[in-house]
């Protein structure tokens, strides 16, 4: 009978080795950083958010609170009043995004929210991005129109609809 062998020695890590392991370690923690203030989800809990083509690798600021995170983000004061709520985002790895936000309130929390949001009369609805299709928004080029920009990086767009019930506001507010 042969004996059995002895385990081989390991030998310990290269310099060059361990440098590279410590580079890939700290180059993945600046990334994580970076992007900490952006979460991944998969599905919203509000069921006031339009539903999303990107389900599986969607990002968004913070914890994707609309009230908590995306409103302050995008510097914009709902109105009192407010209902039939509904709300979508789109952001991007950098530092972009667009906020889509429609709902109805009585008259007077309308005019409360042109002024909490300092918005001016516009001549038309121009805002700076698309609306999703699916979102199926029904702006007309007779609404009130209003633009600001609440801060150095945001622009609102707005369309006031004046219908026979309350008045429905369409919204749109990009982060640049």
């Amino acid at each position: 009978m042969s004996e059995p062998e002895a385990p081989a020695e390991r030998k310990p890590w290269s310099p060059v080795l361990a440098g590279a392991v410590a580079l890939v370690g700290v180059a993945a923690l600046c990334c994580w950083g970076a992007l900490s203030q952006f979460s991944p989800s998969i599905r919203s809990d509000d069921p006031r958010e339009y539903p999303r083509k990107d389900e599986a690798l969607h990002i968004t600021y913070g914890g994707g609170d609309l009230e908590d995170d995306l409103l302050p983000r995008y510097s914009v004061k709902l109105p009192c009043d407010v209902q039939h709520l509904r709300w979508g985002n789109h952001e991007d790895m950098g530092s972009m995004g667009s906020l889509y936000l429609r709902f109805d309130t009585s008259p007077t929390c309308l005019d409360e929210f042109l002024r909490d949001n300092r918005l001016q009369s516009a001549a038309a609805w121009t805002p700076a991005v698309f609306v999703p299709a699916e979102y199926g928004w029904a702006v007309s080029s007779s609404d009130a129109a209003y633009a600001a920009s609440p801060s150095e990086r945001v622009q609102l767009s707005v369309s006031i609809h004046r219908g026979e019930q309350r008045p429905e506001a369409y919204v749109v507010a990009v982060y640049r």
